[in-house]
């Protein structure tokens, strides 16, 4: 595999960098922070997932991982702490992935000013359950939501989808980071993801897709279940584009069911 920024990206010059500080607006700053870019040797496309061999997606988590845990102690040694990581995929061109072959990425965030609202209300909704993680006892609508369970693996329609088949998933492991998934828990997600796809592809869902991963920051001291959305591409617009209006028509049961009969029928 190959990391295509192992330790930092988009290097400023120190004398560079002193200038823009300078120059810049009293309420602007400087953002820092590290962009990984893990592809395969040969070249795979990204649009086909399914002729992707398990072990190069396995691979290329694991090099996600080894990357994020060596920047990750580097940031330490240099006093960052509080430090944001979002691993994620743009799978095709209509979701902001500029490389034809698959690829992941990782932001490391070392502004040390917070977190974002997005991921601010998922700690506090994790705050709120306490001892009582919702993803390690929740049945997801009485399992109706579910479309793929595996040894190590959730897989399941979000029930307040941003998208139609918006899907999401977990570790059945209470675990809080990416970076703490091993290599059994890896191998599963690559060949479930695959299992996945292909059942999106069967029912001509949009191949152009996002994984996000939903990770608990580094330096934070909270309870959180790691998880991940499968986020396919449609055509919006007008209001409906702001976070807090995205609308999705296909009931979540209802498509679970759909992608639940296509995996059953794949040979």
């Amino acid at each position: 595999m190959i990391n295509r920024y192992p330790s930092m990206a988009r290097v400023v010059d120190p004398e560079i960098e002193a200038f823009i500080t300078k120059n810049l607006p009293p309420h602007l700053k400087l953002a820092q922070g590290i962009n990984l870019v893990t592809i395969s040797r040969n070249f795979y496309p990204a649009m086909d997932l399914e002729a992707i061999p398990e072990e190069i997606l396995s691979a290329i988590f694991l090099s996600m991982k080894e990357a994020v845990l060596y920047c990750i102690l580097e940031a330490i040694e240099r006093d960052y702490y509080d430090i944001p990581v979002n691993p994620f995929f743009n799978i095709g061109t209509k979701v902001g992935g500029s490389q034809p072959r698959i690829h992941s990425q990782v932001y490391i965030d070392l502004n040390g000013d917070g977190h974002g609202s997005r991921l601010e209300g998922y700690l506090q909704a994790f705050k709120q359950m306490g001892d009582n993680c919702h993803l390690c006892e929740t049945t997801h609508g009485n399992t109706d939501r579910i479309v793929l369970k595996t040894e190590f693996w959730t897989f399941y329609t979000a029930g307040s989808p941003i998208r139609n088949y918006h899907i999401r998933f977990h570790p059945n492991e209470h675990v809080r980071r990416f970076t703490q998934l091993k290599i059994n828990q890896i191998m599963d997600l690559a060949r479930a993801i695959k299992i996945i796809f292909k059942a999106l592809d069967k029912i001509k869902i949009d191949n152009n897709r996002n994984i996000v991963f939903n990770c608990c920051p580094y330096g934070y001291d909270a309870d959180f279940h790691m998880f991940a959305d499968i986020i396919p591409h449609e055509i919006i617009g007008g209001a409906e584009m702001a976070d807090d209006m995205r609308v999705a028509n296909k009931l979540p049961h209802l498509a679970a069911a759909e992608i639940r009969n296509a995996i059953n029928n794949q040979s």
